[in-house]
Order: C-alpha cells, then structure tokens, then sequence
C-alpha cells in the first residue's frame, strides 16, 4: 500500500488462526467504587434514548420490529455460536480489572457480561429495546452490579467525556448511516490512553453461515435488489482498507486489522442449526421481503442441510467463518 508523504504510517493487517484463550473470571472483590463511578450506576438499567436526531431510524426501526424479538428468542443458540469470537475480542481488548467499558451494540448482554466479569464497569449501548430488556434481566440474574444498559444511538448519544478506557463491539459497528461521524462521537468518549476493539465479518465468500442461506433463500423466492458496496449491514466493513480509513478520518491512531479464521459451532441437533439459519440473517430477511411461506422455509432449510454437510460432526455443526479484528487507540 503506497503511502503518501506526510501520512500517517499505513495501518497493520494480518491474517491469522485466532484460537481464543478460555474465559478468566477474575476476583471481583476489589472495591471498583471509583471505576463504576464513571458510568451510570444502576444495575441493569434501561434509560430512555436520547433526544437528538436520529441519523440511524431505519436501523432502529429495523431492530425494534420482530426482527429484535427472533434474536431475542434465539439468544442461547446465538452466543454458543460466537463463543470463539467473544473469546478473541476479550484476547485483543485485554480490560484490566478497572478498566471501564462501552460495548456498542451490546444486544442481548452475552458480549456485556463477559467484560463485565473482567472489568472494573460496562455500559452497553443498543438500539433494541427487546434486546436492551434480555440484556438487563441477564445482569440481574448474573448479579452484576458494575453493568448497566441503555437505549443509545453510540453515533449521537452524549457520552461523558473521556470516561471509557476500552471500547468494544461484537459485530455492532456495521450499521452505522455515518461511520465517521459516529467513530469520532466514541473516540471523543475515550480517555487519554483508550482503545478501540471491535469485530466485523470479512466478506460473504469467507462466512458460509451468510452466504449459504442467502443463495439457498435466493434459488427458492428469486433475487433481491443488491446491497450498494459499504451500505450499513454485516458485510459494510469487509475491505480492511475501508475500515482503516474511516478510522483515520475519525481521528485514531495505531490502527490493526487482523483477519481471523476460526468457526461458529452449534452443538446441535442439526436440524436447529438449520432452522436458526433462516430465523436470523439473510434467509430471514429474503423470506421477509418476498413474504415467503412455510413451503418455501422448508426448501431453503433443505438446501441448507444439503450446503451444510461438510461442516457436519455428528449432530453438531461447526461452520468457517472469517473476521477482522480491528483495533485502535486515542491519538497523544
């Protein structure tokens, strides 16, 4: 990649087997008064969203519709199915016991727990409110008192200032009207010495568990009107360049990419596999605007099983999968 004169140093990527490391729960008796100060402190708390201009109310919409309640219902199956990825992202990000966290798109509270349970305090912002109450009756449950929710566009929400040390996303950055915009609202959040880490899917071609679907849901109900390149979806930051860029624009600096393989793993049985196949992601949402019926799931879940047999161990399923690993931090 030529580099310009009186550019900035040209980003790091990489491609690499990332074999995530176990959890580790570490003793959470150490007073975190002064960390948790720093984000709003009621346990599991949904304040209502703020009051500016909703640059992303397609997105808000769109996850505020059955779609938010389908990821809801299939919450368990979803988190054993990124297990890999939410161990890479806790590897890269590495939060210290008083680290305080905003998890972007923090959904159902899986990638929520599991920094709260390494971390001094997590706020985990979203857009669904169906996924916001999941995620607040989990940390209830869970008992967290240094986590805490709210409905927030991370693109306009008013954060404090330099208030984060560790910004992290599980697969919800991608949705963004303005990325720039919104990437330059966070970084402005994060303290002197923060760090952005966030996973994204590297493209179609590489994540069978989109592309398989999505041809199947194709063959049976005939083609959807294309996504225009870099649109707000899953697949928006698949070209590293592309991501490397916004970030730049945004203001941070020691920008990496790093390409992952690993797999998604369903332990089954199969035939569940198959159906929350079509129940989230491109099948989902090609039966929904083709106002699809029950013959034509069945199909598209037979073609499914088909494309799918050389994943198959047994009843359980392990699928390949590719993601970037992007990280940055607060420029000095």
């Amino acid at each position: 990649m030529a580099r310009r004169r009186g550019a900035a140093p040209p980003a790091k990527f990489g491609k690499r087997s990332c074999s995530a490391r176990p959890f580790f729960v570490p003793d959470l008796s150490f007073d975190r008064r002064e960390v948790h100060a720093k984000v709003p402190a009621s346990r599991g708390t949904i304040m209502p969203v703020d009051a500016t201009p909703d640059p992303n109310a397609e997105q808000r919409e769109y996850w505020n519709s059955p779609t938010g309640d389908k990821w809801v219902r299939n919450q368990g199956a979803l988190d054993t199915l990124f297990v890999e990825i939410t161990a890479a992202l806790l590897d890269a990000s590495r939060p210290t016991r008083t680290s305080s966290v905003l998890d972007i798109g923090c959904g159902a509270g899986d990638t929520t727990i599991a920094f709260a349970k390494r971390s001094g305090a997590v706020l985990g912002v979203d857009l669904s409110t169906s996924l916001l109450a999941r995620c607040r009756a989990r940390i209830e449950a869970a008992r967290l008192a240094n986590a805490t929710v709210i409905e927030a566009d991370a693109q306009t929400h008013p954060f404090p200032p330099d208030s984060f040390d560790r910004v992290v996303s599980r697969f919800g950055v991608m949705f963004f009207n303005d990325p720039v915009a919104a990437f330059t609202n966070v970084r402005r959040a994060m303290g002197a010495e923060g760090r952005i880490t966030f996973a994204c899917w590297a493209g179609l071609a590489d994540n069978p568990w989109f592309d398989v679907p999505r041809e199947a849901a194709i063959a049976q109900l005939g083609p959807v009107e294309p996504t225009p390149p870099r649109a707000p979806g899953p697949m928006a930051f698949e070209d590293p360049d592309y991501v490397t860029d916004i970030l730049k624009q945004a203001g941070y600096a020691g920008i990496t990419v790093d390409t992952c393989a690993m797999a998604l793993h369903h332990p089954g049985p199969f035939e569940e596999a198959i159906t929350l196949s079509t129940n989230v992601g491109p099948a989902a949402r090609i039966l929904r605007t083709h106002d699809g019926g029950e013959a034509d799931v069945a199909a598209i879940q037979e073609r499914i099983a088909a494309a799918y047999k050389p994943y198959r161990d047994g009843d359980a399923l392990s699928i390949p999968a590719t993601i970037h690993v992007v990280s940055a931090r607060k420029p000095d």
